[in-house]
């Protein structure tokens, strides 16, 4: 039967990989609950929003965290630069040639150190792209309570990461800020929207896939440029990661593009420490919006106390009232029937993996036997792996231990980490 070509770089052993991770947290978060003093369950996979599971909750809760940055930045009276990174031609295992994509030459550099230029790593090199515009004088010497920002991920359609930012600064700052990050990173490694045209930026105009398009450039002699000013931030954002999740309602399938994100580990969407962690935000469940806590906290109203070893919040008293108390509720697992666990736990199949395999014929599925497999395939000859590969061929039935085994230490910490929650399993 013939296949159609994958999206974004995957291969069809890493959308299997991604479709084992939800399996896997879907199987978790239905098989336990949260159990509280008083003997009231609440189940665990109610208290769970990621973009694949209760997605509709996770998009939510992403909007909220936009529009308190945006309503932040303009109570402050900031201005916006929009930043669109992406990495050097090195990156890119493929490249576009008349609407083809064709190998790069100069991909890994020409040799043949791949992992230094994966996707994952193509990530870690963005942001750290970023962190040299955050150290430069021009961002560091601006009052940090009048500096923010939140950043999207994305592919490119060969695979290769690029990252849209949002830097709120403020209208003194945007001159020096933007030729901060052009000295950094011409064009067009850099492409930059603002909200505010320095006056030293004149009009003018390129031409862009056969338009005429107005921007604004500085008589220096680059090639830089700054494209026409964007006056609603938060639609502008919202675009960009809206384009990163799926609709789920309905039949919606899990696409491409998710896959991408689970199978290489990296996050779509990151805020600067502007407004209070996630991890104070999420287990009030909407009591307060995270601008209402921020002001409590900052005006010391809001007491967080932590736990020693995590650094996440055990207890938290606003006034004299305790709002949250974590030992309040215990995690309990509750028994499943080997129907109920093929039903919980299945991804819904097409024709980029072939068959599925979590958990089939196997109620008692070995994570650690499956994760080794894996890893001893990864290092054999990709000719002799092939798209036919079944991990059960592999997977010994040797002490074989529940999945739920090692529920306690993915709870702890899916329950206490800021992280994009589906990277946690």
């Amino acid at each position: 039967m013939k296949t159609k070509n994958l999206q974004y770089g995957l291969t069809r052993r890493g959308v299997r990989m991604a479709k084992a991770k939800i399996s896997r947290a879907k199987l978790f978060l239905n098989s336990h609950y949260l159990v509280s003093k008083a003997g009231d369950k609440i189940p665990l996979i109610d208290c769970y929003k990621s973009p694949t599971i209760n997605a509709d909750r996770y998009v939510a809760e992403i909007q909220h965290r936009v529009y308190s940055m945006v309503e932040y930045a303009q109570d402050r009276g900031l201005e916006t630069i929009f930043l669109t990174l992406t990495l050097p031609s090195a990156y890119h295992k493929m490249k576009t040639i008349n609407g083809k994509l064709v190998y790069n030459p100069k991909y890994a550099d020409g040799t043949d150190n791949y992992d230094d230029y994966t996707p994952k790593a193509g990530s870690k090199y963005l942001t750290k792209m970023l962190a040299k515009i955050r150290q430069d004088r021009s961002y560091k010497e601006i009052d940090p309570d009048d500096r923010c920002s939140f950043r999207v991920m994305e592919p490119h359609k060969n695979g290769t990461p690029h990252v849209h930012v949002a830097m709120f600064v403020p209208r003194y700052a945007v001159a020096r800020l933007i030729d901060a990050i052009f000295r950094l990173f011409p064009f067009p490694q850099s492409d930059i929207s603002s909200t505010y045209i320095p006056d030293e930026w004149q009009e003018s105009f390129v031409w862009e896939k056969g338009k005429k398009k107005q921007v604004f450039k500085k008589n220096d002699g680059t090639k830089n440029f700054i494209r026409v000013q964007v006056q609603d931030s938060y639609s502008y954002m919202l675009k960009y990661i809206y384009k990163t999740l799926d609709d789920l309602r309905g039949d919606g399938k899990i696409s491409e593009l998710s896959y991408w994100y689970i199978s290489n580990g990296i996050t779509r969407f990151y805020t600067s420490r502007t407004l209070v962690s996630l991890s104070i935000y999420r287990p009030l469940n909407g009591r307060f919006t995270m601008l209402e806590l921020t002001k409590l906290y900052r005006d010391k109203q809001l007491q967080v106390f932590l736990n020693e070893s995590t650094k996440k919040p055990e207890l938290m008293i606003l006034g004299s009232d305790i709002i949250y108390d974590r030992q309040k509720y215990v995690l309990e697992e509750k028994e499943m029937s080997y129907d109920e666990v093929q039903k919980v736990s299945t991804v819904d199949d097409d024709d980029l993996s072939g068959k599925s395999f979590i958990l089939e014929d196997h109620p008692d599925f070995d994570v650690e036997a499956y994760e080794e497999a894996l890893r001893r395939e990864r290092e054999k000859d990709p000719q002799d792996y092939g798209d036919d590969f079944n991990p059960w061929q592999i997977v010994e039935e040797n002490d074989e231990e529940d999945l739920l085994d090692f529920a306690d230490d993915i709870f702890m910490s899916m329950f206490e980490n800021d992280q994009d929650p589906e990277l946690l399993f």
